[in-house]
């Protein structure tokens, strides 16, 4: 099958950009075929372009390249599946075949945004929290390779903030003190691995975000400023086997409460490396779905 991969140029902090472009990489890799095309803005106000651009891609990844010069869009979408972000409203690309991929709840990632899908899509979430009946669920834990041997808390000297989407549910603030990490800085993927090694907290204020498992992967301890827009008991990666990710308190010793967090840093470990190892069946199977859908 064939499959256009509606995303924006990739960037390893945002769960949603990479989770496109990875869904693309594993397609490519099993057999059927995927091109990325990149869009601006959002809703139905977009703008839609294609690029060998190294510089928008992902270079672990595997990619299938256009001739851009040859491009003909109309017949590239004719016999395509395409595959929207949940920001995407209605069908811009007027393709006969949607699927629409909920990669945070409806109107969220831009307020009052409506999918507006066609009753034919095939519907598909990261999460059940995004979306109530998907005819799947697809996700992974993100990431690289899980590097179990970090340094503990004690040993740390920085701390950090990390705004994301926060903003668009409260008031936020840098904590005083503290790095700010964002979308653009540290702007190297090194920079910013190093960083969050070097961190004991990430003061985090976007409750879905990349940064939760970047953090946890590389040893910081995510403190949650907020459990917005879901609440906390639908953060189901805050407790993992039935242990809970600690947090800082006044009567918590640095050194207990790293060896709580250790304990959990293990399980969520443990499982990041199931959910990495499990992902290639999870595409085979989404695949096949979609082929019943759309050509049973």
């Amino acid at each position: 099958m064939k499959f256009i991969i509606a995303a924006r140029a990739y960037n390893h902090k945002s769960n949603g950009c990479v989770a496109l472009h990875r869904l693309a990489d594993m397609l490519n890799r099993t057999g059927h075929t995927a091109h990325v095309l990149f869009f601006e803005g959002h809703g139905s106000e977009t703008q839609w372009y294609y690029s060998t651009n190294q510089e928008l891609y992902c270079p672990e990844f595997k990619y299938i390249h256009l001739n851009a010069s040859n491009l003909d869009a109309k017949a590239l979408i004719s016999d395509a599946i395409v595959v929207y972000p949940e920001i995407i409203s209605g069908n811009p690309l007027n393709s006969g075949r949607v699927v629409r991929y909920y990669l945070n709840g409806e109107g969220i990632i831009k307020k009052g945004v409506m999918v507006n899908p066609s009753p034919h899509d095939f519907v598909l979430s990261w999460s059940e929290i995004y979306h109530e009946r998907p005819h799947f669920i697809l996700d992974y834990e993100l990431g690289d390779p899980v590097d179990h041997e970090q340094a503990g808390l004690v040993s740390r000297v920085l701390d950090c903030t990390y705004i994301g989407k926060g903003e668009k549910y409260l008031k936020c603030h840098v904590i005083p003190g503290t790095t700010e990490i964002t979308r653009t800085h540290p702007a190297e993927k090194l920079d910013y691995i190093n960083l969050v090694r070097r961190t004991r907290f990430i003061y985090l204020w976007d409750s879905v975000s990349a940064v939760f498992g970047d953090a946890v992967l590389y040893g910081a301890l995510p403190v949650m400023m907020t459990y917005l827009p879901f609440g906390r008991e639908r953060c189901t990666y805050l407790s993992i086997e039935g242990i809970d990710l600690p947090q800082p308190s006044p009567v918590l010793s640095l050194d207990r409460l790293d060896s709580q967090y250790q304990q959990y840093r293990k399980k969520y470990l443990s499982q990041r490396v199931r959910s990495l190892d499990d992902y290639e069946n999870k595409v085979k199977t989404f695949a096949g779905l979609v082929d019943r859908h759309f050509f049973a």
